[in-house]
């Protein structure tokens, strides 16, 4: 068996959709807020997807009921252990071109809204009203 020239691409498979901007995908700056289960998973998939400039932003540390719903946490994680640091520090792990930065912090608390893209991946309400407001006033 031998591999073949577009195998060697990661992204091959989407740079064959012609629609599909995956330039415009790796400088997109992306905030993902909260890092928990949908935290997890939102920024797994962005990061195989391609986006590369992603903030996580998370206030929590890591407990033994987040294990069976977040893929990036293990049981040596715990109590002290940043969501957001874990997270982003193994999300990095599948893209060594990934810029994943943690943030830990309440989302009430950040300054820059400079995204192209915001996700919340929130439990909370107040949190995800602010979130949203926040992307609706700066057209994100």
């Amino acid at each position: 068996m031998r591999v073949r020239e577009y195998d060697e691409d990661r992204f091959d498979r989407m740079r064959r959709i012609e629609w599909l901007d995956m330039d415009r995908i790796h400088a997109a700056r992306c905030l993902v807020v909260g890092a928990g289960a949908l935290g997890n998973e939102a920024v797994k998939c962005m990061v195989l997807a391609g986006f590369r400039n992603i903030t996580v932003v998370d206030m929590d540390d890591i407990a033994a009921s987040n294990l069976s719903r977040c893929v990036f946490f293990r049981e040596s994680d715990g109590r002290g252990d940043m969501k957001a640091d874990i997270l982003a520090g193994r999300a990095a792990e599948l893209d060594g071109d990934a810029d994943i930065k943690p943030m830990v912090c309440r989302v009430q608390e950040l300054e820059n809204w400079d995204y192209d893209i915001v996700l919340g991946c929130l439990d909370n309400i107040s949190a995800r009203l602010h979130v949203n407001s926040h992307a609706m006033y700066h057209g994100i």
